[in-house]
């Protein structure tokens, strides 16, 4: 495992490697129709919440970029009731090495969906996606809200907004 995240910090600092991809129209488009998102915040571990990243500050950014563009966050039982059951799902993986943290940042909205030749079975799929890797200094922990997670989450608004103008 050492060995793996050497070589990723290798790759990640001498290639300045960043992995985020744009997102696919049609991607877009499974986001048509939606009256809003639940939100699921991946928990954070030990370590990094004692350098000072939390849920509570994710979700807080997470939850105001939401609300600013107009978005509804749907509560546990409306998205229930929903045929899609959407929600927003974001993971921020990191992993510690001394005095650095390999991350992987993963924004996808998930929902119900089904196969078009068995109508009648339903599973829940990622349809929005986006997603980055990187490395970033303990001291410097807190910059993956503003660096990773802010401009990601304001990308689902724009692609949202524009399927479901306001």
């Amino acid at each position: 495992m050492r060995y793996v995240l050497m070589a990723m910090i290798m790759v990640l600092t001498c290639l300045h490697l960043n992995a985020a991809h744009a997102v696919a129209p049609y991607m877009r488009e499974t986001l048509r129709g939606l009256p809003g998102v639940g939100l699921t915040i991946e928990n954070i571990d030990s370590d990094s919440r004692a350098d000072g990243l939390s849920i509570e500050k994710i979700r807080t950014i997470v939850e105001f970029i939401l609300r600013s563009g107009g978005i509804r966050i749907l509560p546990e039982s409306e998205i229930a009731m929903m045929p899609a059951s959407p929600y927003l799902y974001v993971n921020v993986n990191l992993l510690k090495q001394g005095l650095v943290y390999a991350f992987n940042v993963d924004i996808q909205l998930t929902q119900q969906v089904s196969l078009v030749n068995l109508p009648q079975y339903t599973f829940f799929a990622g349809t929005w996606d986006t997603s980055s890797v990187g490395m970033v200094g303990k001291d410097n922990l807190r910059d993956i809200i503003a660096n990773e997670i802010e401009p990601k989450v304001k990308a689902f608004v724009k692609d949202f907004l524009t399927v479901n103008p306001r």
